[in-house]
């Protein structure tokens, strides 16, 4: 099917602004360029306060005033080199009032600056540190899931393998999951809307170092052993059919369930990269929040 009504006019508004691509551009000007993108917050949130989690920037969103709240780790998306507490402001607000869920979005550091490992370190740091200070934070540590989009999924899934931490549930939107970029849909939506090929391999330069090869297991989690894998626990992996990463996330959702690992992958066609940030202008965006939380809802009761 063509792009969603909804989302051609998004994607309009913005190529008539008439902005360059991304990898055109230094990092500092793309991420100035993806916070112009972010939408307003329309959610109101009981709480909202910014924090640190063993030294890395992080926002604790709370719905409620329940003092035994479980707690979504959530990890942001912009290809390691983009992003921030900031630009995913509005989902956070939107999974946090939808699940019930306390929602910690963690402002991990970027690449080119701070490349791999770095910004998994932070986000494991994040994830142990919540673990840990549950308790002081009125969190429930033993109703604890992870989540992501984009790099931010594939963040998650290193750190779901690294971080020891025990995991209720793992929410994956259009994860980055094999850095080699190799899958029919790559070439298929090699230009866009928003990501394409090229911005995609631009991220990837940025973020792993000539000494790191992007068959590290860290790195493309598609291509970590049976043993690292099986361990992971019940996931959601949201893919978009206008998305050059669209077939690395199915093909990470069948691994996953072809090791007995309870995953259930949804596709949403009509859409492109980076959708699910929009709940408040995109009915498919806000339709896969309510999937994610009911979803979160159940495996953290």
């Amino acid at each position: 099917m063509p792009l969603h009504p909804q989302s051609q006019s998004l994607v309009d508004a913005f190529v008539a602004l008439g902005l360059p691509e991304m990898d055109t551009m230094s990092p500092h000007d793309a991420r100035v360029l993806m916070a112009s993108r972010r939408m307003p917050a329309t959610e109101v949130v009981h709480d909202i306060r910014d924090l640190r989690a063993d030294d890395v920037p992080c926002r604790l969103y709370r719905p409620s005033a329940d003092p035994d709240l479980p707690v979504l780790v959530y990890l942001h998306g912009g290809g390691w080199v983009c992003g921030s507490v900031q630009t995913h402001d509005e989902p956070c607000r939107t999974l946090a009032n939808l699940s019930g869920c306390a929602v910690l979005s963690v402002d991990y550091r970027l690449a080119p600056e701070h490349k791999f490992p770095v910004p998994l370190d932070d986000c494991v740091a994040a994830l142990r540190w919540v673990r840990s200070r549950a308790g002081e934070l009125g969190l429930d540590g033993s109703r604890i899931a992870l989540g992501g989009d984009s790099a931010g999924g594939n963040l998650a899934i290193s750190a779901a393998m690294t971080a020891g931490v025990p995991l209720r549930f793992l929410l994956l939107v259009y994860p980055c999951t094999d850095l080699r970029m190799v899958t029919p849909s790559v070439t298929e939506n090699s230009v866009g809307p928003f990501l394409t090929e090229s911005i995609m391999r631009w991220f990837i330069a940025h973020y792993v170092d000539g000494a790191i090869g992007v068959d590290d297991p860290l790195v493309s989690p598609l291509l970590a052993s049976d043993e690292q894998l099986a361990v992971m626990p019940p996931s959601l992996v949201v893919t978009a059919q206008y998305d050059v990463l669209r077939d690395e996330g199915e093909a990470f959702a069948h691994r996953l369930a072809s090791l007995g690992c309870a995953s259930t992958l949804v596709r949403f066609p009509g859409q492109y990269h980076g959708f699910f940030g929009s709940p408040s202008v995109l009915d498919d965006a806000l339709a896969a929040h309510h999937i994610a939380a009911t979803m979160l809802r159940r495996h953290l009761a």
